[in-house]
């Protein structure tokens, strides 16, 4: 099994350093699977899922989360009493966001079942959204240690962001994305668009300060599940890609958005994408802010890399990270 892990200093990221392990593989004979029964309509994956682990010889014991917090309530009560071999996820990006919180420093690895309403973890780590192949993961599956970013003392692994959408996902309730998946994006979004000013941020990023109307900071290459955002980034590669959306005005902002849906931000002169191991976010304090598609609070923010790392099981198919790339301003003009 390949880990990889964060430790000492770095020419990269100080206090960051690349090291591979191979450890033995053993399969997972205990899993504790802490459940969102507000998740998406995946639940004949989820029901196949564990019926397939029984029958593999996993002992299950599923956790129904209620209400906020509840996820990372649950995954730090099982660090506690020990005796798992692994914590799974069972609902959307944010259940993951709250159990790896709830994780947090600790080396027990964390796994999924995907069943929200965009599951971009899933995607991005290459899990085929299949019985069969998440229970074989999740039992037999290598652990890959990624270092988590920090938003106001919250982890998140996927993204931060600021603008448009923290305020279409401050506005999107649980019930119309249950209803509705991605689509309950669309309706809010225009409305927010017509009836709301245009947002007015100031990004602080390698010492230097951007105007944006939007930002987004990504750990990975996805953006909302299908829209490509920064080809190269990776979950085990330190640092962030800031993409910085420059436009004063509504139509502005369509422009920029349909150039992110045909995946051409390069050719945006509007569009700024940079890498970066730090992140300041300013703007009017009733600004929302969401992270792995949760809204986290208000203006202002401050990103960071977690100090430790997460031990998240993964496909065995996911290719090996290419290495990590010197941090550096890269403009797409």
């Amino acid at each position: 099994m390949r880990a990889v892990v964060y430790i000492g200093g770095s020419h990269l990221i100080p206090g960051l350093v690349e090291l591979e392990l191979n450890l033995p593989l053993s399969a997972r004979k205990k899993l504790l699977v802490i459940h969102n029964p507000k998740a998406g309509a995946r639940r004949n994956i989820f029901n196949a899922t564990l019926s397939r682990l029984r029958d593999l010889g996993v002992a299950v014991a599923v956790r129904d989360t209620t209400g906020p917090g509840s996820a990372r309530d649950l995954a730090r009560s099982a660090t506690e009493t020990g005796g798992y071999d692994a914590v799974i996820a069972a609902g959307g990006d944010g259940t993951v966001n709250e159990t790896v919180n709830g994780l947090s420093g600790h080396p027990i690895p964390c796994g999924i079942i995907p069943i929200g309403t965009a599951n971009v973890l899933a995607l991005e780590i290459g899990l085929a959204q299949d019985a069969e192949t998440v229970a074989r993961t999740l039992v037999e599956g290598p652990v890959r240690a990624i270092v988590p970013g920090v938003i106001n003392g919250r982890l998140f692994l996927l993204m931060v962001g600021a603008g448009w959408d923290g305020r279409l996902v401050a506005h999107t309730t649980t019930r119309l994305k249950r209803l509705f998946g991605k689509f309950a994006f669309l309706g809010h979004a225009l409305q927010l668009l017509w009836q709301n000013r245009v947002p007015r941020l100031r990004v602080v990023a390698e010492g230097t300060r951007h105007p944006a109307s939007w930002v987004i900071v990504s750990n990975v290459a996805r953006y909302a599940g299908s829209f490509l955002l920064a080809p190269e980034e990776r979950l085990e590669r330190a640092g962030f890609t800031l993409v910085l959306f420059n436009r004063q005005t509504r139509l502005g902002f369509l422009r920029d958005l349909v150039s992110l849906a045909l995946g051409k931000i390069e050719r945006a002169d509007s569009i700024q994408s940079m890498r970066v191991a730090e992140v300041v976010i300013e703007g009017d304090p009733s600004e929302p802010v969401q992270a792995d598609g949760d809204f986290v609070g208000y203006l202002p923010a401050r990103i960071t890399l977690a100090n430790h790392s997460l031990n998240l099981i993964v496909p065995a198919n996911r290719c090996a990270p290419t290495g990590m790339r010197p941090l550096g301003i890269q403009r797409h003009v």
